[in-house]
């Protein structure tokens, strides 16, 4: 019979003292057997997700919300903000130069949003699936912007579409 490494028989009494951690997977949260780490996990890759505006007005932040933890997403940052002119142009810089530029602040800037940080396998792509289309006109049914958008600026949702980008968001909202 194989002796556990000490590491494990105290990992082991304080799973069965306090139970599993919050998120953890169902495969973490089985009991290792023979003495040895289970394979690393594969890393989560982070989004940002924004419920625009027009969404926060209609009332459907839950529905959202709500699809959001139904797609597997875990939440692991969330705000509620108002933004200002300046914050929605600043976000928006990098179409700065683009002819929907004034209106997309000014629309951003119109009402409150929900900024999360989203985390999952492939989390961008994911999020992108799941939002469709930019223009809910083009948007396949049942994504959130064929549901619930009503033109391509107001389209109930905004996510990173790099990780380059993602991480550029993540930051510009939620600062170290």
């Amino acid at each position: 019979m194989l002796n556990p490494k000490p590491a494990l028989v105290k990992a082991d009494r304080l799973l069965r003292a306090f139970g599993p951690a919050p998120g953890l997977t169902p495969r973490l949260k089985m009991r290792n057997i023979g003495g040895e780490l289970p394979p690393k996990e594969r890393p989560m890759d982070k989004t940002l997700a924004i419920i625009k505006p027009d969404a926060t007005k209609k009332r459907i932040i839950g529905k959202i919300i709500e699809r959001i933890e139904e797609e597997g997403f875990s939440i692991v940052r969330m705000k509620l903000v108002h933004l200002t002119k300046n914050e929605a142009k600043g976000f928006y810089i990098v179409h700065k130069e683009k002819g929907f530029y004034d209106s997309l602040t000014e629309f951003m800037s119109s009402g409150p949003v929900v900024i999360m940080v989203l985390e999952a396998e492939s989390a961008i792509k994911r999020w992108r699936d799941v939002m469709g289309a930019t223009d809910p006109a083009l948007a396949k049914p049942g994504t959130i912007r064929r549901d619930h958008g009503f033109s391509i600026e107001r389209n109930a949702t905004h996510g990173s579409d790099a990780a380059e980008t993602a991480e550029w968001e993540i930051d510009y909202f939620f600062k170290k």
